[in-house]
């Protein structure tokens, strides 16, 4: 609205003078109420009058919990105990000048009861990918949480989204597991169950593998990795010779330093993995005498096991090492034995006794003036020899 005023000045001319006066707009908001589970409640606004543009809401819930303010036109709460409480709206457009208010009081009778009922489905997507959906059939109220089990043995996960995607890398069937937690007082929780099978994986190929020295003086063996889905395999035993399966025998007939390469191609389900892979192994002579050396490809359930059954507890430190260094072993079976040390071609560089207690030896070593290089520290416990590689550098 404008006034305006006329000044008389000499003669008959006149200064107008305008005053531009700023009112509030007329502008309303109410909103309706509508009542959830479990004390939730859900809030839908209507604005009326001249807003020109969206403006933002101010809502506290009566209830003592922090008032929100934001620029969505819909809210919810939930109440943890019953009783009456009085709910305030203010909406504010500061573009026009319009701030209004709206208030209502609401009866919430059913806080604190749990009516949740989670269910979880999947569906199966390319390469072992799997999207899991909580699917709650109910219950379920503003600020639930979720935490996914998948069964592999993989971390969980976690976050507010009913949904979520998972790889696994294995076929077979695996028991998942959602829990949906409401987050209320008194706790509103509920879980549920399915049995995921995958048909596709992702089909990469593992030719990483281990050798262990065994009990038996010049046997060792060699572990694949992942041995449960290679359908061909190649061996490069370093000497000009190689093998053609998975699960072999080769002989050594000289001493020396060998690179043991193993190449795999795998199958996953319905396809046939194309790549492969190579992993490098440097295996030494385990013994100062020049006989054979044998080494056996063996099943990782195995090979571990033989090797926990065998094998004491054998350290070297430091290692490598300047010639100061400490031998510890435990489960050595009894109570003198014979500490040697010995070159790549078997040469004796150091013997001497020791001797146990309650099957554990611990010995310091000073080798100074040895050259540098790498060397083989051998327990004689019986009839039986543990060895390690020990590598001498100033």
């Amino acid at each position: 609205m404008k006034t305006i005023k006329c000044i008389k000045l000499v003669g008959v001319f006149c200064l107008l003078l305008f005053a531009k006066i700023s009112i509030a707009q007329v502008c309303a908001v109410s909103f309706t109420a509508t009542p959830g589970i479990s004390g939730s409640y859900n809030f839908i606004t209507s604005v009326s009058g001249n807003t020109m543009a969206a403006g933002g809401y101010f809502w506290t819930f009566g209830n003592g919990s922090t008032a929100t303010y934001s620029f969505n036109s819909t809210a919810a709460t939930t109440y943890t105990a019953n009783g009456i409480y009085t709910v305030t709206l203010v909406f504010m457009n500061s573009a026009v000048n319009c701030t209004t208010t709206a208030t209502q009081t609401i009866s919430v009778n059913n806080a604190g009861t749990c009516s949740l009922n989670a269910g979880l489905t999947w569906s199966q997507g390319p390469i072992g990918y799997i999207v899991l959906n909580a699917g709650a059939s109910g219950g379920v109220v503003p600020g639930a949480s979720y935490t996914w089990i998948y069964g592999d043995g993989s971390p969980n996960g976690s976050g507010s989204n009913n949904t979520i995607a998972h790889t696994y890398t294995a076929l077979g069937s695996y028991n998942a597991k959602v829990i949906i937690n409401n987050n209320l007082l008194p706790a509103c929780i509920d879980s549920a169950t399915a049995v995921i099978t995958t048909t596709s994986v992702p089909c990469n190929a593992n030719s990483n593998f281990t050798v262990v020295p065994t009990a038996t003086a010049q046997v060792w063996n060699v572990i694949p990795a992942s041995p449960s889905n290679i359908i061909n395999a190649y061996w490069s035993w370093g000497d000009n010779t190689t093998s053609n399966t998975l699960y072999t025998s080769h002989n050594y007939a000289a001493a020396g330093n060998y690179s043991i390469c193993l190449s795999v191609t795998v199958s996953c389900g319905n396809q046939v993995g194309t790549s492969t892979s190579c992993s490098l192994y440097n295996i030494f002579r385990s013994n100062r005498d020049m006989s054979m050396i044998q080494v056996n490809v063996v099943n990782p359930a195995t090979g571990l096991l033989n090797s926990s059954i065998e094998q004491p507890v054998y350290i070297i430190s430091p290692n490598p090492s300047n010639g100061s260094f400490k031998i510890q072993a435990s489960g050595l079976g009894t109570k003198n034995v014979k500490i040697v040390m010995y070159d790549l071609v078997g040469k004796v560089i150091y013997e001497a006794p020791g001797e146990t207690t309650d099957g554990v030896l611990v010995k310091e070593m000073q080798l100074h003036g040895v050259a540098n290089g790498v060397y083989f520290i051998e327990i004689g416990s019986g009839e039986k020899t543990f060895t390690q590689k020990m590598i001498l550098k100033d």
